[in-house]
């Protein structure tokens, strides 16, 4: 196993080998970390079923226990699944969906391709609240009672359930593809460019850029039932897992190539992994 190798800037500006310039964010310097490679291959997980989808798969979630919601990019549409995988519920929208991120089992934020806007989407009652936010959004991802947006001017927001831009993160020459959020505000996110998976701690307002050879074109991007990040690359066979403590990388599993650029989810309930796939969703079971 390797040894973990972290590189501590105390220069103003962090330039790494793909021309990504960082300044001291917060008065802190960024960390760039090669995450060490631990077994070479476990494989945690084993197919169970697959099932397709009319339209083109962006994002899929788990909404609860019983139940997912999928992003219909193609037909501009909420695909709610039931337990059995048979489709329970499909709610059109007036465009494009391309990111969604769950609030609570009845309400959802969206972004749509090339818009300015969070829609808030409650499913119950199928009403829509849109907050402008100014610029073109590429990600989302939400906890404890705020949303976080990634823009393409090269920042992250934080945005209140009422609205309001509650921070401004810059993030010098990355591009967000995906992201997601965990309990103790720690913001993830894939540079699909850049081969790079990144987080900023919103607590100790610090920047960590992790990299691995591995990690070609990384998209898909969420959290198991242990906090640990997932990432599936495009046009991969791989799945990898980063610790979330010491970033150490492990190739989880090595499956099927994905039809499409893959979005995951994991069902803490089940522990299975949920990959989507241009028009089909795949669900694997844990070991």
């Amino acid at each position: 196993m390797n040894s973990l190798a972290f590189i501590v800037l105390s220069e103003e500006i962090l330039v790494d080998s793909n021309h990504s310039r960082w300044n001291i964010f917060a008065g802190k310097s960024v960390e760039l970390i090669n995450a060490p490679t631990g077994t070479e291959f476990v494989q945690e997980y084993t197919f169970d079923s697959s099932f397709f989808i009319d339209g083109i798969i962006k994002d899929v979630k788990m909404l609860n226990k019983n139940t997912m919601i999928i992003a219909s990019y193609g037909k501009k549409q909420l695909v709610i699944i039931d337990w059995k995988y048979d489709v329970h519920d499909q709610i059109p929208l007036d465009d494009y969906p391309s990111k969604l991120a769950v609030i609570d089992p009845d309400t959802v934020a969206l972004i749509m391709r090339d818009r300015d806007y969070i829609l808030i989407f409650d499913l119950y009652k199928r009403v829509s609240t849109k907050y402008n936010v100014g610029k073109k959004l590429c990600g989302i991802g939400y906890s404890n009672k705020r949303l976080y947006v990634g823009c393409n001017d090269e920042t992250i927001k934080a945005v209140s359930l009422d609205g309001e831009i509650k921070e401004t993160i810059e993030i010098p020459e990355i591009e967000i593809h995906n992201m997601c959020v965990s309990k103790n505000g720690q913001i993830y996110f894939t540079s699909y460019i850049d081969d790079k998976l990144m987080c900023i701690d919103t607590r100790s307002k610090q920047v960590i850029i992790i990299q691995n050879s591995k990690f070609l074109r990384p998209l898909g991007i969420t959290m198991d039932e242990n906090d640990d990040i997932l990432v599936a690359c495009h046009r991969s066979t791989e799945v990898f897992r980063v610790n979330s403590d010491d970033k150490e990388t492990t190739k989880i599993m090595d499956i099927e190539r994905f039809n499409g650029f893959p979005c995951i989810c994991c069902d803490l309930e089940t522990r299975s992994l949920i990959i989507g796939g241009c028009d089909t969703i795949y669900i694997y079971r844990k070991l």
